[in-house]
């Protein structure tokens, strides 16, 4: 179990259940879904049912999260092409890319320092926060 991922999946997970309620719109349904569901492979594989018991396939879960993290990142990038407003269409773009090549770097670092790497990591999980937040704000659909 990695807790600091653990937890950061917990409470960025939350933020981002608690934003979609607070700003419900029925257009954003399928986001909603699908963000739910990442949020619950993040807390499996970074440790909430593979070391409960439940799970023995830790890289099963780590291969299903990794997937839906691609299958969210394009999803993400559509409702990019949605967004009217060019400056926060930007803005999200960018913070898309970062996520994508922090994730990369967190990997790489992860070979000569751990710890620096499950920060990067949970930089990353900040930015979806973001992202998330950008698309349920200011989405005209």
């Amino acid at each position: 179990m990695n807790e600091k991922l653990f937890y950061s999946s917990i409470i960025i997970g939350s933020l981002i259940v608690y934003i979609s309620i607070c700003f419900y719109h029925k257009e954003l349904l399928p986001i909603y879904i699908l963000t739910y569901i990442g949020i619950i492979t993040s807390i499996m594989n970074h440790g909430g049912i593979s070391n409960a018991g439940i799970s023995n396939s830790n890289n099963l879960i780590k291969i299903i999260d990794r997937g839906f993290m691609c299958i969210l990142s394009i999803v993400y990038l559509y409702y990019y092409l949605l967004m009217k407003d060019s400056f926060l269409k930007r803005q999200l773009l960018y913070i898309i890319l970062l996520m994508i090549l922090l994730y990369f770097l967190s990997k790489v670092v992860k070979s000569t320092d751990k710890e620096v790497s499950i920060y990067i990591h949970m930089i990353v999980h900040i930015f979806a926060l973001f992202a998330f937040t950008i698309i349920t704000l200011h989405i005209q659909l």
